[in-house]
């Protein structure tokens, strides 16, 4: 992996829940969490159904260095970058030193 190809700024978002006066959960908020450097890879968009709308099914993959322990990505979170975010699918630690970690992500637009 080229550490040069690594030329996008992305943030992390986390869900923060919060209860009504009811005790329900409310509404999530997504926070950010911490923001990498990583090298995008966009794939080719395909139709899909999702929640019985049709939609553009659009794959991103995100390759990012292995963040310290503090900073761990979990398939709970979503990216943000230039206006756009991203659901995380799947992620997958590369071999090699420095470790990096391809994100598979979703971006999902309506018909």
């Amino acid at each position: 992996m080229n550490p040069g190809s690594l030329n996008k700024k992305i943030t992390f978002l986390q869900a923060q829940e919060t209860r009504d006066n009811l005790g329900g959960k409310a509404v999530s908020s997504w926070q950010e969490v911490f923001s990498e450097w990583a090298a995008k890879n966009a794939k080719a968009a395909s139709r899909k159904d999702y929640m019985g709308d049709h939609v553009n099914y659009i794959p991103v993959f995100w390759t990012i260095r292995k963040p310290c322990s503090n900073n761990e990505v979990t398939p709970d979170m979503r990216i943000t970058h230039n206006g756009h975010t991203f659901d995380i699918v799947n992620i997958t630690e590369l071999d090699g030193a420095p470790q990096y970690l391809e994100i598979e992500t979703k971006e999902l637009k309506p018909r």
